[in-house]
């Protein structure tokens, strides 16, 4: 897996934790550095540790028996994660739509609501982390995208919801799931090549 996919599919992730800091930011009236900063330590952390745990699976001596004598079925159980983790997303941004979202102020960080939040988003990215296993991405490479990625989109979207409300926090789930897809059809797209 090159690193370029790496940055496409943890892009599409990272949107679900933008997403979500959008919201965070259209309730606030001023912006606190630090508790930012808490911010993108907890979303870094959570979508880090999920991916990490996710792509550990390989090594679970059944997976990697059965991996080593498989081969390139484990190509399409990985594309069928992405698939997979991709229309979780679009399907929750649907549903999404429905609920009313409340802008209200609340300027106190509520670090419970927030935890419940990066445990939510960290579901993906686990079953990500299955999907990059599965197609041996450098662990090392995965983890600081991963990072760096989350860090962008807590920063970006505490920005993004302060300045401009949290209306387009579906549109960004879907895009998300949608980099997913696209990141599924290129693994079996690559498959069907080889």
């Amino acid at each position: 897996m090159t690193i370029w996919e790496i940055i496409v599919i943890a892009t599409g992730l990272s949107l679900d934790v933008y997403a979500y800091c959008l919201y965070k930011g259209a309730m606030l009236s001023e912006l606190n550095k630090v508790q930012i900063a808490k911010m993108c330590g907890l979303f870094t952390a959570f979508q880090t540790a999920a991916v990490f745990i996710g792509s550990l699976v390989r090594y679970i001596p059944f997976v990697d028996t059965g991996y080593r004598r498989a081969g390139n079925v484990w190509f399409i159980l990985s594309a069928a994660l992405f698939f997979a983790v991709g229309g979780i997303m679009i399907s929750r941004a649907a549903r999404g739509r429905k609920m009313i979202l409340i802008e209200r102020l609340e300027n106190h960080y509520n670090f419970r609501m927030i935890l419940v939040w990066c445990l939510v988003a960290s579901i993906d990215a686990f079953i990500a982390g299955i999907g990059f296993a599965v197609l041996s991405a450098e662990l090392l490479q995965l983890l600081i995208v991963t990072a760096l990625t989350s860090v962008i989109a807590v920063v970006g979207g505490i920005y993004a919801g302060y300045r401009l409300g949290c209306a387009s926090r579906n549109r960004f789930v879907t895009i998300g799931g949608c980099i997913l897809l696209a990141g599924g059809a290129d693994v079996l797209l690559r498959f069907f090549m080889a």
